[in-house]
């Protein structure tokens, strides 16, 4: 399993939707499988990944879920509709680390507004999942507080709670280019020539 990565579902569209959005920005696109593409997009050569979630998510008309790994056992999860941030939560829950997001994002605001992060107009398991809107609500929610070891393993389980495909679990587009012959999801397709 890999530490850290990135990785987005976009619900309820084609991968062709997806290709135009994206508009040439580098990233790895997956088929669509039963109504969901994943987008493979790292943010090193990418820029930060509010830079492409926010102008995606506005494109399209489903909702676009970004999930990022953070050492071992980190898991941030995001959805956003129609360009906006609608919630966020993360797994596990740890106070000292929103804390010094909310402050970092207070320091962006005002000296480098074009870097501030989008704040979430909700947060908390619950709120993700209920503006994922599909699956097992208690089972997704329950996911956010059992122990996991590995972000991967969490994000895995939390797509198949919430009844979506877990093929794109653990999986981030420097982590395909590298070692994709592990991937077992569909086939993908480059974007943005590097």
């Amino acid at each position: 399993m890999r530490s850290s990565y990135a990785n987005m579902l976009v619900l309820g569209t084609t991968k062709a939707a997806v290709l135009e959005a994206l508009g040439g920005r580098v990233a790895l696109v997956a088929d669509e499988v039963d109504g969901v593409v994943a987008v493979f997009h790292d943010e090193v050569g990418g820029g930060p990944a509010f830079t492409i979630t926010g102008p995606l998510s506005a494109a399209l008309h489903g909702p676009l879920l970004f999930f990022s790994a953070h050492g071992a056992g980190v898991l941030d999860c995001q959805a956003w509709q129609g360009g906006s941030l609608v919630a966020e939560a993360s797994a596990p829950e740890v106070q000292k680390r929103a804390d010094v997001a909310t402050e970092l994002s207070s320091v962006l605001a005002e000296f480098a507004p074009e870097l501030a992060l989008p704040r979430a107009q909700a947060e908390g398991p619950e709120a993700f999942v209920d503006a994922v809107g599909t699956g097992d609500r208690a089972a997704a929610v329950d996911v956010f507080r059992a122990d996991f070891v590995l972000a991967g393993d969490r994000q895995e389980a939390l797509l198949a709670a919430l009844g979506l495909p877990t093929f794109a679990a653990s999986w981030g587009r420097r982590h395909l280019l590298e070692d994709g012959d592990d991937y077992g999801g569909p086939p993908l397709t480059a974007t943005g020539g590097r």
